[in-house]
Order: C-alpha cells, then structure tokens, then sequence
C-alpha cells in the first residue's frame, strides 16, 4: 500500500487491525518510526461522507487531554486520521473477562473510572460530538482509561441530522433523539456514556433486541435502574445513571460540570461509610416514580404513533390527489384543445380541483382521515359535478390495504327503505350524527360530515337512516360520467333566471 501523505507527515501503512461498516483500521509508522493507528473510510462509503469524515477529522486534531486518544495526523487524498496507537486492550475485552470471570469492578472503582471518562468527554464535546461512544472504543489498562475513535464525531455547534448517515453510531447505545433523527448536542454522548455506565456496573446493556426492538425500547421503555441489577451498587450511582439515561435531553445533567459534581459527592459518600440497609421509603419514591416515567412514556409513544399514521396518511393522499388531479386537468385541457379555446376554466387549491363551464361546477377533492376516527380507512373524496339540472357524484372512501396505496371504494348512500316516513335534512342531520344534503329523485344522501358516515358504515347492517352499497373506484369511469353532465347541462337555467 502506498504511503499516505498527512498535514504534518508521511506514514507507512502496515498491517490490518481491525475494522467496522464504515472504517478500517491499521498499523502504521511516521517518518521518525513512531507507531500509529491509521483509519481509513471504506472505499464504498459514499463520496459527501468521505468529505464529512475528513472535516471531522481536522475538528479531532484541536481534542486534547490525559484520557483521549490523540489525533496525530490526517490527509486527504487518499483520506486518512492517524491516532497515537495505544497498546492496552479495549474496555470491551476488559468487560468480557470480568464477566467471565465474575469478578465486577468496586463502587469506588467504577466511581473513579466514570470521572475519567466525564473528564474525556468535557474536553471532547467542546470541539466535536463523538457519536459513537461504546466500549469498543474506550481503551483500559495500565495507561488508565481512554476514550479514542472519533470518525463519526461532528462539530460540536453544527445540527446534524444523524440518521441521514445510515450505518453511523452503534444501535445500543444510542439516545432517543438520534432515532428521532433530530438535531444533536452533548447530551446525546452523554445518554451514550451512560449506556457504558450501566454496562460496566452491570455487565450487560440497559435494553437488547433486534435494531427495531432496541429503537421503540430507546423511545418508549424505561430501562431498568442499575442498582437493581447490581445489588452491591449504592442507590446513589444507580440514580446517576437513570438520570443519564433520561428520554428526554432536558432532563439529563445539563453540563458534564453538573454530572462530575455528583460523581465527587457520591465518593465523598465512602468516606467512612457504614453498610446501612436500604431505605424502603426510597425504594418505593424511585419504583413509583419509574412507573410514571413508562406511563408517560406509553402516552408519548401513543401520541407519536398517531402523528407517525397521520403523517403517512397525508403522504398516501398527496399521492391520490396529484394523481387524479392530473388526470383530470388532461382531460380537461384535451376538451378544450378539441374546442379550439379555453372554455373550460379550472384551478387547483391544495387537494381541491374545480372546474367551471358557464352554469356548470365539477369538484374533485380528497381529505385524509386522522387516525382517531378510523383506523381502516385513510381518506375521503368526492367527484362532484353540480349543474341547474344535474348532479352527479362519486363518493370515494380509501381503505388502508392493500399497502402502500391502499384501495378505493366507491360508496353509494341511500335513505334506508325501512324508514316509513319521510326523512328531513335537519333529522338526518339531528339524529345520525353528520350533516346531509339529499338530491335527486332517488334521494341520493351527501354526507358533509365524514365521522358521521364513518359511523353508520360501521353499522350498516343495523336498521339506521343510511344504507350503504360499495364497489371499485373506476377513476376514468367516474369522470366520464361527471364530465357528460358538466358540458351538457352547462347552459340550463338557474331557478332564480327562470323566475325572474
């Protein structure tokens, strides 16, 4: 392999190390014989990716500090950062071989390392965002504890939003707001660390599962409080953590300042401890108060759902209403090409297409359904045309599958004939729950009020006003249909110029 020329110098580059989706790792040498770790992108990461981790990598040169892996280096072309290689093994392996061998690191112990690692991670965040904080990336051993890897790290006062780099961070260990795909900040490292905080005092992770398991239980799941894992944890460092790990950013530590403070207090607290048992009454604040915690969290994810469904609903029916919006402005612009003019007016307004030929309006429309009031139907629509002689119309009623685009319906509804009387407006509108206009001689009900339909769909086997007769959307049908009313009768009187 070729050397690779940085800002500072010349490196060789040996043998393989390691590597992940993203990077490869390797052995390398600077002019003067000085070992390094060169990381290199994949040569399948997509250009403007390649881009962003060399601009990353200028931005990790300016971190410094005891418990950081340095920045030695890095180059363009090809694009490279070169690491000061540390020998001692990863607090990975460090984990593994403690649980293997049951032996866990003392409160004290732990309380000590977590310092360190804020102290990293104080110095970090104020150049860059690491993004990608796990155990496999912190170092531990004799040269003490060391946090390295910044390739998915970002500039600290840049938004970013993560989830468009498919593939950057590590599933486990990331906060709420990454999954969200919202703008991050610090305390998305410090949600992180505190993942490596449970980990390490418990040996295994806060939530597992497959990635769409770990994202709802990230989202919606209080995780477990780590002193109930590790019974030999003091409830104080188990607090510490749960608080790391809140879902939202505003209630996490807001400085690492506020969270190394706690970390004094806590060792302060060994100073001639005593083995006091638990207190019970704060067993029982810390297990109500994560009952409410997962009951707003099942609140929140209930509300984010519908705002999921609501957002997917609207996308479906977008889709329909430019759909059939274009097909009837071609049509409409074939007639009038065929008429030698522009006698047929229209204009689009949103979802609402309407047309006017002298006395003659043709409407077509579509409206989503939220999703508290159905939960298989998605939208509702209507062909509409209305002259002084003729009415025409098509309601249309789409249903959730097939997906992605569902099926529509055209929906007929009729005065029930086991009514005996006659049936005003007013008492359809009284006693079914929408509002209705009736025309025709076949007293054809319009439903302006969707819900209200809805309703008497879902009963429509029960004696009520309404019934109701289903079949296939035929589009072209439907507009055919429509339109023959629309020209035809465009030139009929109005009731109020046949009278005056």
């Amino acid at each position: 392999m070729k050397d690779l020329v940085g800002r500072h110098g010349v490196y060789k580059v040996g043998k393989l190390l390691g590597g992940g989706g993203m990077a490869e790792v390797f052995r390398g040498k600077a002019k003067d014989g000085a070992a390094v770790a060169i990381k290199k992108p994949r040569m399948s990461l997509a250009p403007e990716h390649q881009a962003l981790f060399l601009r990353e990598a200028e931005a990790a040169t300016k971190v410094a500090g005891k418990n950081i892996v340095r920045v030695i280096d890095w180059g363009e072309k090809p694009p490279f950062i070169a690491f000061e290689l540390v020998k001692d093994p990863t607090l990975e392996k460090e984990i593994e071989r403690r649980r293997a061998a049951g032996q866990s690191w003392s409160a004290p112990e732990l309380v000590d390392m977590y310092g360190h690692l804020v102290s990293a991670l104080k110095n970090i965040n104020q150049h860059v965002l690491h993004r990608d904080l796990k155990p496999a990336n912190i170092f531990y051993g004799e040269g003490g504890v060391r946090v390295g890897d910044f390739g998915l790290s970002k500039y600290v006062d840049e938004a970013t939003r993560s989830k468009t780099f498919k593939g950057w961070g590590t599933v486990p260990y990331m906060a709420p707001e990454v999954w969200k795909g919202t703008s991050l900040d610090w305390r998305a490292d410090q949600y992180a660390l505190g993942v490596v905080f449970f980990e390490v005092a418990t040996f295994t992770l806060p939530f597992e599962g497959s990635t769409e398991e770990l994202e709802q239980k990230h989202l919606y799941a209080q995780p477990p409080r780590a002193d109930a894992l590790a019974l030999q944890l003091p409830p104080r460092i188990g607090a510490l953590i749960a608080r790391m790990l809140e879902k939202r950013r505003e209630d996490r530590f807001q400085s690492w300042d506020e969270v190394a403070s706690e970390l004094a207090r806590v060792s302060q607290s060994f100073t001639g401890a005593t083995n006091e048992p638990p207190d019970p009454i704060a067993k029982l604040l810390v297990k109500n108060l994560n009952v409410h915690k997962q009951q707003q969290l099942e609140h929140s994810k209930a509300q984010d759902e519908k705002a999921r469904v609501r957002l997917e609903r609207r996308g479906i029916i977008d889709y329909w209403s430019k759909k059939y919006s274009e097909a009837v402005k071609s049509r409409l612009d074939r007639l009038n090409q065929e008429a030698g003019g522009q006698a047929i007016k229209y204009a689009v307004n949103g979802r609402r297409l309407e047309a006017t030929l002298f006395n003659s309006r043709l409407v077509f429309e579509l409206e989503d359904i939220p999703p508290d009031a159905s939960k298989d139907e998605v939208g509702w629509g209507v062909l509409r045309t209305t002259t002084p002689k003729s009415v025409c119309i098509s309601q249309l009623l789409l249903l959730r599958d097939p997906e992605p685009y569902g099926h529509w319906l055209d929906v007929y509804m009729e005065v029930n004939p086991l009514l005996q009387a006659n049936v005003t407006p007013a008492e359809l509108a009284r006693n079914a729950g929408g509002r209705y206009e009736i025309a025709g001689a076949k007293r054809l009900v319009i439903a302006l009020n969707y819900a209200g339909v809805l309703e008497q769909r879902a009963i429509r086997n029960v004696v009520s006003f309404v019934q109701y007769s289903e079949k296939a959307f035929e589009f072209e049908r439907s507009l055919e249909e429509c339109l023959q009313y629309f020209v035809q009768d465009a030139h009929a009187q109005r009731a109020s110029d046949r009278y005056s």
